[in-house]
């Protein structure tokens, strides 16, 4: 896969700190994969890695270097290409971004007055404007180019998420596993309840990994999958348990996995035939996240590990039937993804 980095020259960190983070926020807003600072800013570092880690994936990295004429030349050794933005090279709008495609691309940018060295050994020097402006801009316009605006439509599940509002400003978290423990006892959950919570959270999390599925999500789905227990006994504790969630502003993937997790889902025929007093409306896990909960939680009967077809029993004792074949089929797509029947996932851990 082709990555981008951008190299930052001539901080000083006296006068740069501000400027120099921007740079690295619209990096990685606008799609690099690294900022590389040349010289020593803890500061600036650790914050461009706190910023990652709380609104995205945590993928966009920033690391300080101490030579840039070195990084370049191992750039270009590597088969990279090397572009340096400066007012006075190539006009951004008459210069064909396909010359730069398929190739890893190291942007530079400079703070201070960059050295004619870098004007020389760049594949390219592109300019926004032949006009005195922000690097800040610069870099934001051309990696815009270069994606053609579509890394703007990257959808991050992250720590942070905002909720985009006309008006007034709403933020969601994933909380972690000791924040989720938190908040289960802060709404009365017993002793029974985070046990069974816990029991479901280990299981799906190892469930989680031979799918390649989103842990985060898993971590905090699985912990608060029954919250709505602490409210209600009935089948309706699903959605109890997600708007409990949602008044909480916890991210709105946590609140559909609790949503979404009894048995393989709810569809709106048992809603009416059950007489729940909840929105009339399917409640069948979509997500991989979704029915990975939905599993764990039917593989664990109290904090104990059972077999699917010890539920599916259970199920079909109550006359439900449908709910059974559901749950059945989303053992045996799961465990098809997994490469393992997973009756047979390794259970010490869930004794």
């Amino acid at each position: 896969m082709v990555k981008i980095y951008v190299l930052r020259l001539g901080h000083r960190p006296k006068r740069d700190k501000r400027v120099t983070t921007h740079v690295g926020l619209v990096a990685r807003t606008f799609g690099a994969d690294r900022f590389v600072l040349v010289g020593s800013d803890s500061k600036v570092i650790s914050g461009l890695n706190s910023v990652s880690n709380r609104w995205g994936d945590g993928k966009f990295e920033a690391e300080s270097i101490k030579d840039g004429k070195k990084y370049v030349n191992e750039w270009k050794k590597s088969g990279g290409f090397v572009v340096h933005l400066t007012m006075y090279g190539l006009n951004i709008s008459n210069f064909d971004m396909e010359k730069i495609k398929n190739k890893d691309l190291l942007v530079v940018v400079g703070a201070e007055k960059v050295e004619p060295w870098y004007y020389e050994n760049a594949d390219y020097n592109i300019a926004v404007a032949n006009q005195p402006h922000s690097e800040v801009s610069a870099l934001a316009i051309f990696l815009d180019r270069y994606y053609q605006g579509k890394e703007l439509d990257k959808e991050y599940i992250s720590k942070l998420s905002i909720k985009p509002m006309k008006k007034g400003k709403y933020v969601t978290v994933i909380p972690d596993e000791l924040e989720c423990i938190d908040l289960l006892k802060n709404e009365k959950a017993d002793d029974k309840l985070l046990q069974h919570s816990e029991a479901v959270y280990k299981l799906a999390i190892e469930i989680g990994r031979k799918a390649n599925a989103n842990l985060k999500l898993i971590t905090a789905g699985a912990l608060l999958h029954d919250i709505g227990k602490t409210k209600v006994k009935g089948l309706d504790h699903g959605y109890v348990g997600a708007e409990i969630l949602r008044r909480k502003r916890i991210n709105e993937e946590i609140a559909k996995i609790a949503e979404r997790h009894i048995g393989a889902g709810l569809t709106k025929e048992e809603i009416i035939k059950n007489r729940l007093n909840i929105p009339k409306k399917d409640y069948i896990p979509r997500t991989l996240e979704e029915k990975i909960v939905a599993e764990a939680d039917n593989l664990i009967n109290g904090s104990k590990k059972v077999n699917i077809e010890k539920t599916i029993e259970s199920y079909k004792k109550e006359g439900l039937n449908n709910s059974a074949e559901r749950i059945l089929k989303l053992h045996e797509e799961l465990s098809k993804k997994c490469k393992i029947d997973l009756n047979k996932i390794d259970s010490n851990n869930f004794k």
